[in-house]
């Protein structure tokens, strides 16, 4: 195998494990829908959006990664997990 395989190999290996990792993400977000709805709360939590964006982008920065993009992503995530909790 030559150099270039072995790194596609390992992009491979690391897009598994994320989208394991956003798997468990969305998991969870259907379960803080359940607890929303018991609770009779609104779905959206702008500040709580607001605070997750703030971290990933302090996180990205210390990572070397550009914030933008982090923030692109997340928004992203943060845009299907209110779907998914709004479809409780």
């Amino acid at each position: 195998m030559d150099k270039l395989e072995e790194l596609r190999d390992e992009i491979d290996r690391i897009d598994t494990g994320i989208l394991e990792l956003i798997k468990d993400r969305l998991d969870v977000g259907r379960e803080i829908g359940k607890l929303k709805k018991e609770k009779n709360m609104a779905v959206r939590d702008r500040e709580r959006e607001r605070l997750i964006l703030k971290k990933v982008r302090e996180n990205a920065e210390d990572a070397g990664i550009p914030q933008e993009n982090i923030e692109r992503i997340f928004n992203e995530l943060i845009r299907i997990n209110i779907k998914i909790e709004d479809e409780r």
